[in-house]
This record gives C-alpha cells, structure tokens and sequence, in this order.
C-alpha cells in the first residue's frame, strides 16, 4: 500500500560516486550501494503513513526494518565477497612464502660473495699501492743513491782495517775493487735515472 504523503526520492546512479573508482571491488561496493539504496526505496514505498511514523518514532524498530529488509543485504554480500577475495589473495601470496625465502637466502649469498670481493680488492689494492711506492722512480733514484752511500761506506772500512794491518794486500785489493766497482755501478744508474726523470719533468709527464 502507498502512503498518500509519499515524494518520490531522487534516484541515485552509482555512475555519481564511481568518478575514479578504477579498482573493480571499489566498483563492485558502490554498485551495492546503488542497489541497497533502490532496496530500500521499494520497501518503503510499500508502508503505510502510519508505519512510518512508527519507523520514525521508534528507533530500534527503524534499524530492525534495515537489518530485515533488503536495504543492507546487497552490502552485506559484497562484503563477504570482499572478504572472500583478501582471503584468496593472501591464501595467493602464502604460495610465495617459500620463493621469497630462496630469494632472501640468494641476496644474502650474493651480499657475502660482494663483501668477499670487497675485502679481496682492499687487500690487493694495499700490495699495489706498496708496490707502486716501491718501484715509484723517485723512490728507486733514492734508494740507489743510498745504496752508492752505503757501499762507499764499506770502502773506507776496508781501507781503514788495510792501513791498520787487519788485512793483507790481496784481500784488500780484491774486497775494494769488488765495492768500488759496485758503488760506481749503482752511482751510474742513480746518474741515468735521475737524467731521464729530469727530461720526463721538462715534459710534463710528472
């Protein structure tokens, strides 16, 4: 039965709430809505005046007339669909559980193999700074030229121990030649090197 007193409520498209609803259970909900809110019309429309003035008078009686009637079913369902859906999708992703534990364990495999690397590089990039310290031209013209010191050092040794009587003729003879020899040859090369490292400066190559 009609109420005589009934306006008829606008209708409502879910198309004025779904502007940028892109995901389909977001689209889904506001189509419940649309229906719930059509439901609910209809079961109005169906009182009496006087049953609604009782809905209105009685709160309690109005939320059991939304729990009894189909204005919240189409909610209450897409709901549990919504439900159902998370549950399938983390049911899903619990497949994943044991790739993603591979995958953890082979990153974490791969970080020690870097770190190994790392700890490789740093030890041989310390041989090659020394080596590069050691064999630096300057480096070798210096310990050249030490050696020429030390070696000159020796000689007069010898010569002292000759003129104090600790060696003979022979042995004198044969150590300080042997010293001097070795002096003049590093001294050379001392010589050499120094002259090229002077032409390389001249360059610009140092």
């Amino acid at each position: 039965m009609n109420s005589p007193y009934y306006t008829a409520t606008p209708r409502v498209s879910s198309s004025q709430y779904s502007y940028g609803a892109t995901d389909p259970l977001q689209r889904e909900l506001i189509t419940s809505y649309d229906e719930s809110v059509e439901l609910g019309v209809e079961s109005l429309r169906k009182l009496s005046l006087q049953e609604l003035r009782a809905l209105n008078d009685n709160p309690d009686r109005l939320t059991a007339f939304v729990k009894d009637s189909f204005l919240a079913r189409p909610m209450v369902k897409t709901m549990m669909k919504c439900r159902e859906n998370v549950k399938e999708e983390a049911d899903e992703n619990m497949k994943f559980g044991p790739q993603l534990e591979e995958m953890k364990q082979e990153v974490k495999e791969r970080y020690d193999e870097l770190q190994q690397l790392h700890n490789s590089y740093t030890d041989v990039n310390k041989i090659y700074l020394k080596l590069c310290e050691k064999y630096n031209p300057q480096n070798i013209a210096q310990g050249l030229l030490g050696s020429v010191s030390k070696i000159d050092e020796e000689s007069e040794k010898i010569a002292e121990a000759f003129l104090s009587g600790e060696k003979d003729l022979d042995n004198f003879l044969d150590e300080y030649v042997r010293h001097r020899a070795m002096s003049h040859c590093q001294k050379t090369k001392h010589d050499k090197l120094t002259n090229q490292l002077e032409k390389l400066h001249q360059a610009n190559h140092f």
